[in-house]
This record gives structure tokens, sequence and C-alpha cells, in this order.
């Protein structure tokens, strides 16, 4: 068995962010008098985490006794303690990671995340996903409202294929206008609703996001959810 120094409290974050130290298996509570507080464990396959516990505060005599009655087997008060506050001990220690892509509560990201403008419709509050978007959002941010940004950051960040091609030209239109905002674009006669789509022939305007897109394949409806409110976007459908 071997105490390794230090990085052991990033290492606790980030097993505590996968849900793995549930109950306190995970605990440390041998009582011994050598050893530093802030250490992992290995025992084969098993890691265990030791903090600060309360047997190290108390008297030499109940020390030693203490430590007796657990290699006899017998439970203490010493242990529970030593459990029972672990939790709370790591995650003092762990504070600077908090607001982290490390972070043990990653469930505490999602308000970070939703102020970049990622609802949780789109992070489903997944632990893994929020701690990616993290890591992606400031660079995406300056580039929000970009098609191909949008696509960048479901793809590395949210592990979202997205079966679109951009830059298309399109036939048909996905959008929902009034009367009037179609007569200044196009003659209304020209357009009729085939299949789901309003097609008709292509318009040119910079408020259009042009998708190349195969019928049978899922649509990204998550991909809408990045773009623009007042974006067009104009589908190119194709054949697989």
């Amino acid at each position: 068995m071997k105490l390794e120094p230090r990085h052991s409290v990033l290492e606790w974050a980030l097993q505590s962010s996968r849900g793995e130290l549930s109950g306190t298996d995970w605990v440390d509570a041998e009582l011994r008098s050598d050893g530093e507080p802030w250490m992992l464990r290995r025992d084969g396959e098993t890691v265990r985490f030791r903090h600060l516990p309360p047997a190290d505060r108390l008297p030499s005599p109940m020390q030693e006794s203490a430590a007796d009655a657990q290699e006899r087997g017998e439970p203490t008060v010493a242990e529970f303690l030593t459990r029972m506050i672990a939790r709370s001990q790591w995650l003092t220690s762990a504070r600077r990671y908090l607001w982290t892509p490390f972070s043990p509560v990653p469930q505490l990201l999602a308000p970070l995340v939703e102020a970049y403008g990622i609802d949780a419709e789109l992070h489903d509050r997944d632990s893994a996903t929020l701690a990616n978007l993290l890591v992606h959002l400031p660079a995406w941010h300056p580039r929000r409202g970009e098609a191909q940004a949008a696509v960048d950051l479901l793809g590395v960040a949210m592990d979202s294929e997205v079966p679109v091609r951009l830059g298309s030209d399109a036939p048909a239109a996905f959008t929902c206008q009034s009367a009037d905002w179609w007569s200044r674009r196009n003659r209304p006669s020209s357009w009729v609703l085939r299949d789901d789509l309003m097609t008709g022939e292509p318009i040119d305007d910079p408020e259009d996001v042009i998708l190349g897109w195969t019928p049978t394949d899922r649509f990204p409806h998550e991909l809408l959810r990045l773009l623009p409110v007042f974006t067009s976007v104009r589908l190119a459908p194709e054949t697989s």
C-alpha cells in the first residue's frame, strides 16, 4: 500500500464528478499515526482517500486504543466520524475546482453554462456535457450565431453528430414568417407546400442559413437552438 502525494484533490474531484464516490467505501478510515492528509492510497484496483481524521487530534492513548479496536474489527466512534465528515472535508479542499470543468459537483456548472446561452434542453444537466461545454464555450461565445460555430460546438462539446452540410444551394425554406415577409422576398405564388416543406426558388438573403440535408436522416433540432431566433434556415434536400 502506497500513499501518493498531491493531485489527490484533483483525482477526488474527477471521481466525484463521475459519481464514483457513493457511500463511504472510498474513505481511508484506517486509524494510524503515520501519513499525511489529502492523500490517496492504492490497494490493487481500490483507491481510498485520506483527509484530516478526527482521531489525529485525540491524545495518544486514545488513538492507540481506537487503532487496536479497529485491528480487532470493532467499530469505533473515531472511524465513524472519519467517514461522516470525509465528503465535506474533501469538498472544502476541492473548492478551487467547483466552477471549473473539474468540478466535483458538475451540476453547479449549469447556471454558468446557461449564462453563455446554452439552455437546459441542450445540456440536459448531464455532468460530462456540462464540463465539456465549459471548456469550449469561451471560444464559441465570440462566434455565437454562426452556423459553423454551432455545428463545431455540438460536435466537440456535446458529442452530437449534425447530419447536415452548410452552404448548399437551397430550393426549400424551413421557416415561419408573415405573408408580408414572404412577399418582400419572392412571389408568394411560386411557393408550394410539399412533404411538410415550403419549397420554391432559391432566395439570397444574409439572414439565411443554408443546410444540405437528407430527409431520411434525423433533423438536428439542437442546431436551431444555437442559431439566432431571426434566422431563416433553408433546407436543400439531398439523396443519401
